[in-house]
């Protein structure tokens, strides 16, 4: 359980009564709620509120155990609003029965009239409290400022943004507050704080979310806000939970604190030994070897066969890579290309068994990068298509795909079938996951496509992306915005063990790493 996992546990045992023992000394909820009608009538006599803010809602219990509202002469069931149970001695209302509603201005430069004044906004408010760092002013008249000024324990809910967020102004000082806020000021002297602590859990069990009004910006309007159900306790009872969750949550924020520090810290264990665990497999310890299962020259005598086919019907050029790579009898390593013969032995940082070879990644792959994004093209078929922001490690995400226009001959080039690993061009550069869906799709240009000329087990050579990463052994070009140049990625040495190993390899990966995220 992590801290707001707890703290919300905790706010739910105080928000249904189960925190602090109930006390029949108390006076019960009801008689505060009817003590709080008594004083709204007395004010709308005083002409300090007007009648038709009286609201007139009465929630209570049936026969049949059902919860019911009276409006006026109406009621209707309302079982399905009360979303727990609470003591005998508590009651259940709307908002607006126990206190006053009010948006803050709205702000015009049109109508700058008045005085400078400062404001709260929404970046101001916060679960922890109102943050004054970066208060905003602007021009209220004096109508407004008998309107729209806060008041020693008034509840401040964010419209916007993120909705539902509460904090309780403690000032004594002038200030004002914008329409994105919510302004809510209780009769009967109830405590703010109770109900700072119930929006709280509102918004953590979902509950405000549900209320939200918006397709894409959500917004708790005044008529959602009056609309949900909130716990009245007995003031006495008031004080006490308060008390407890005043004194309880500083521990709960320095579990939090430590629990994070501990997840952040097994995160990086977890990280680091899996980087061990894929060097160990990158170098041919993770597995035995298998004479029967023949060696890497096998895939390179296949892959030099098949290559030689695709040169006959003109897939691909004869300039194709034919880089050999080889340990020499003064045991250094040399690379052949054509008739020239280099060493490279500092270029080769991990042993490996017999059985396998070192080679270049355009060796074993064909890459290419997908199509650039070109606004003025004109023909073609529109397509959707990924891009780095939807490829992560070994996984997609393909919500709200973009689309763009894709001519045939670039369909063709920029189509990634089943089996074909994908890794990132630029962002987090070498990043990797290898397309598993049932169907083709496009890439854009800073992916490339790897699709291997011989049958190989892909998902070794991810595991390779994989720990090249975390190993430091990926490196971008750009002075500005890093990219993993085709040519770099050509160029890349990897490993290559016989495919049978490459599926045993990975199997023992794979049983590793579901052991390493069960821990913590």
């Amino acid at each position: 359980m992590n801290g707001e996992q707890l703290k919300s546990s905790i706010l739910q045992l105080a928000i249904q009564g189960k925190l602090v023992p109930q006390d029949p000394a108390d006076e019960p909820a009801s008689i505060l709620l009817d003590k709080i009608k008594q004083e709204k009538q007395s004010l709308v006599k005083e002409k300090k509120l007007n009648k038709s803010n009286l609201f007139d809602s009465h929630i209570f219990k049936g026969e049949d155990g059902k919860y019911y509202e009276r409006k006026g002469k109406i009621i209707h069931c309302i079982d399905t609003d009360i979303p727990f149970e609470v003591p005998q001695s508590w009651v259940w209302c709307r908002l607006p029965s126990i206190a006053s509603i009010q948006l803050g201005k709205t702000l015009d430069k049109g109508k700058a009239f008045g005085s400078e004044t400062p404001y709260l906004c929404s970046i101001n408010i916060y679960w922890e409290g109102i943050n004054l760092i970066n208060v905003k002013r602007t021009f209220f008249t004096e109508i407004e400022k008998g309107k729209y000024r806060l008041q020693k324990d008034d509840m401040l809910i964010c419209e916007g943004g993120d909705v539902g967020r509460t904090a309780i102004w403690n000032d004594d000082c002038e200030m004002y507050y914008q329409n994105a806020l919510h302004r809510v000021r209780f009769y009967g002297n109830i405590l703010p704080i109770f109900f700072k602590y119930v929006m709280e859990l509102y918004k953590c069990c979902g509950i405000i979310d549900e209320h939200t009004k918006g397709m894409t910006i959500k917004h708790l309007t005044n008529h959602s806000l009056s609309s949900l159900v909130f716990p009245l306790p007995p003031l006495a009872e008031q004080k006490r939970i308060v008390a407890k969750l005043e004194e309880i949550m500083p521990y709960v924020e320095k579990y939090g604190d430590l629990q994070d520090n501990l997840d952040i810290l097994n995160e990086k264990i977890k990280d680091k030994l899996k980087v061990s665990i894929l060097q160990e497999a990158i170098q041919g310890h993770l597995v035995e070897q298998r004479i029967e299962e023949g060696t890497a020259k096998d895939i390179l005598e296949q892959i030099r066969q098949e290559k030689q086919r695709l040169v006959k019907v003109g897939k691909i050029k004869k300039s194709w890579n034919n880089s050999v790579i080889f340990l020499g009898e003064d045991n250094k390593y040399y690379e052949q290309i054509g008739k020239k013969t280099l060493d490279i032995t500092k270029l080769i940082t991990l042993n490996i068994p017999l059985s396998w070879e070192w080679i270049r990644l355009g060796t074993l792959f064909s890459h290419c990068t997908g199509k650039a994004l070109n606004s003025s093209d004109k023909e073609g078929i529109m397509l959707p298509y990924i891009t780095t922001s939807n490829l992560y490690w070994n996984y997609f995400v393909l919500d709200n795909l973009k689309k763009m226009l894709f001519t045939d001959n670039e369909i063709d080039k920029c189509t990634a079938t089943y089996g074909d690993l994908l890794v990132c061009e630029g962002g987090d550069i070498g990043r990797a996951a290898i397309w598993k869906e049932n169907h083709d799709i496009c890439i854009q240009n800073h992916i490339h496509k790897l699709r291997s000329f011989v049958p190989v087990c892909t998902m070794f050579f991810y595991y390779i992306f994989f720990f090249y990463k975390y190993a430091g052994y990926l490196d971008g070009k750009g002075i500005g915005i890093q990219g993993l140049s085709s040519k770099i990625l050509d160029q890349l040495i990897i490993p290559l063990p016989p495919k049978s190993e490459q599926e045993r390899i990975v199997k023992k990966i794979d049983e590793l790493f579901q052991v390493l995220n069960k821990i913590g």
